[in-house]
């Protein structure tokens, strides 16, 4: 907001206890008849200084050099000025000093970092609107999947891209202006898939377990090696949970002496690398490249 009036004046002023005869020199600032004071630390003797000027008088370097040093302030004045005009802040007195002393700079806390962490460990409501969708909701949303749901990398991303989705019809149906995405970046960390070799599949076939279960998930995990077309519905193997499965599967491992990390995926990825079929491409539904990933 513009102001009415504004006044510089440079003054004089002596401090209490002082007798070199020296006098301090003085801002004032006015803005609209109100006005405020602030001190240059600078300072000068009366029979050297211009009242109607507001500056030292004389040929000397000392001279010079507070004139300059006055005239710097000057500037630095009307940079605060132009800068509460930018912030769409009212151009007061009070308001100038504060920025000409540093008063209107947030410091940062140690405790800060700490309520801001905090801050971002806070995902729980009940609803959000759609048009609070922001970059840095976007940006704490990953990060509550990393810290909280302990999603690695990968996992985080591809919960980020179904969420992406929803954001892509809010946009289109109108629901969102913004794009909370708009210059969020990221990256997925490469992943050696685990592939079982012949050697390693004939291993867990001939290998004999003292559990039932155990040979049980075997069996199934070794049908998948060699049938690996994805069903969801019309399943006729009593298939446990993928949680189960995986666990089991651990224990085979180790049983066989295969040193790797095997989950029920592994099936399809063996089946796609390792046994080779004709109709490779119509059976898996991937590419022997996709079939890695």
């Amino acid at each position: 907001m513009l102001e009415k009036s504004f006044g510089l004046l440079y003054y004089l002023k002596q401090a209490k206890n002082q007798k070199d005869g020296k006098r301090y020199v003085y801002l004032r600032i006015t803005v609209d008849g109100d006005c405020r004071e602030i001190s240059t630390k600078r300072q000068s003797l009366p029979n050297q200084w211009n009242s109607q000027s507001g500056r030292a008088i004389g040929d000397n370097k000392e001279t010079e050099e507070l004139n300059s040093y006055l005239d710097l302030i000057s500037c630095k004045v009307y940079q605060a000025k132009i800068k509460l005009l930018e912030g769409n802040k009212l151009v007061t007195a009070e308001n100038i000093k504060d920025v000409l002393i540093g008063k209107d700079e947030k410091k940062h806390f140690i405790m800060e970092a700490f309520q801001l962490h905090n801050k971002q460990m806070k995902y729980r409501k009940d609803d959000l609107e759609v048009k609070e969708l922001d970059y840095e909701f976007v940006s704490q949303f990953v990060f509550w999947l990393k810290t909280e749901r302990h999603c690695r990398n990968n996992t985080a991303i591809k919960y980020l891209g179904n969420f992406k989705k929803i954001i892509l019809e809010c946009k289109q149906k109108g629901l969102l202006t913004n794009d909370p995405f708009l210059g969020f970046r990221t990256k997925r960390d490469e992943v050696i898939p685990v592939v079982l070799t012949k050697d390693e599949l004939t291993r867990i076939t001939n290998k004999q377990f003292d559990t039932e279960r155990l040979n049980h998930v075997r069996d199934i995990f070794l049908f998948s090696c060699y049938t690996p077309k994805c069903l969801n519905k019309g399943t006729l193997l009593p298939v446990l949970t993928n949680q189960k499965m995986n666990s089991y599967l651990k224990e085979i491992a180790d049983v066989s002496g295969v040193n790797k990390k095997l989950t029920f995926h592994t099936a399809r990825r063996t089946f796609a690398t390792t046994i080779y079929y004709p109709y490779q491409r119509r059976t898996n539904g991937n590419s022997v490249k996709n079939a890695w990933t």
